[in-house]
């Protein structure tokens, strides 16, 4: 399900459709798909089987490494608003962020 578009970050040059899916745990995904219609990027994680379960209408933002300026691209878009709350992922951390769309 698309949700919008997100500007530009590290991994994207803008403009991207954002989607929506689920993990396994069914805890909300975010990917970004490009103008060809691939998949260019994750921009959640799922945390359940390291620590905190999922949280409904909520996602964990990945913004290191290629992810960098996502979570802020996502928030200037309206997708989300971020918590603050963030998790300790091995050397990164993930961010906490509310859904600002519909979501089922």
């Amino acid at each position: 399900m698309n949700i919008g578009r997100i500007g530009p970050s590290v991994c994207s040059q803008g403009g991207t459709v954002v989607t929506l899916g689920h993990y396994a745990d069914y805890s909300l995904a975010l990917v970004s798909i490009n103008k060809s219609g691939e998949r260019e990027a994750v921009l959640t994680v799922c945390l359940a089987p390291h620590g905190p379960k999922a949280i409904k209408g909520y996602v964990w933002l990945k913004g290191w490494s290629e992810n960098d300026g996502i979570p802020e691209a996502l928030e200037e878009a309206k997708l989300v608003m971020r918590t603050g709350k963030k998790y300790k992922t091995g050397f990164a951390e993930a961010e906490l962020a509310k859904l600002l769309v519909p979501f089922e």
